[in-house]
């Protein structure tokens, strides 16, 4: 997860193939890359290729984030870029503790408010949100809003993978109302938690 006043501690590997020429699997992690990344595009979402530091490819000024799903099967094609949400055109992100999310996955059930949860490569939970004003995050968690960016699956960041534990097929694409999902984490939490350790 990137900011963009906050570059300092990013590293990290892109699902490319490295100079070693393209393995079985190296084609396979491309195509799930191409795939994937045609299919946000294709739903309005706000994707954005992204170099081995999982920082945005520069686009050309004035651009507004965001692909459409033509350009980004030309561009995935091209390359294995990580691909990266641009918080804040729709979507944002509240990321959870590892070792919450099964505890919070019933009490947003039970809310109505599941939406896509992207399980990260440090193994923390990417809550997909709408986006709006600003959102007091819950103790414990924290809320990527405007100016930052959120890798998707199927991304390798340090070699590890994101992942969908709920995919947005799931849902239907659906993405719940941030406040609902503020609710619903509150609730089940109950009382200040101590801030979670960045991982980044």
């Amino acid at each position: 997860m990137n900011s963009r006043s906050d570059r300092s501690d990013r590293s990290g590997g892109s699902g490319g193939s490295g100079g070693m020429g393209w393995s079985r699997q190296s084609r396979r992690g491309a195509a799930a890359l191409r795939d994937a990344a045609v299919s946000y595009a294709a739903q309005g979402w706000s994707v954005v290729p992204g170099d081995p530091d999982c920082l945005p490819v520069a686009q050309p000024c004035g651009s507004p984030p965001g692909v459409t799903a033509s350009q980004a099967r030309e561009l995935w094609t091209r390359a294995a870029h990580p691909i990266l949400l641009a918080c804040g055109r729709g979507i944002d992100a509240v990321e959870i503790p590892a070792g919450e999310g099964e505890r919070v996955i019933p009490a947003l059930r039970n809310s109505g408010v599941v939406g896509p949860i992207a399980v990260t490569s440090h193994h923390s939970w990417l809550l997909l949100v709408t986006s709006g004003g600003p959102l007091r995050p819950v103790p414990g968690t924290r809320v990527w809003g405007t100016g930052s960016w959120v890798p998707l699956p199927p991304t390798r960041r340090h070699r590890r993978p994101y992942r969908w534990r709920i995919s947005p097929q799931a849902v239907d694409w659906a993405i719940p109302h941030r406040n609902l999902v503020r609710d619903a984490l509150s609730r089940t939490w109950g009382g200040p938690r101590p801030p979670t350790a960045e991982h980044r």
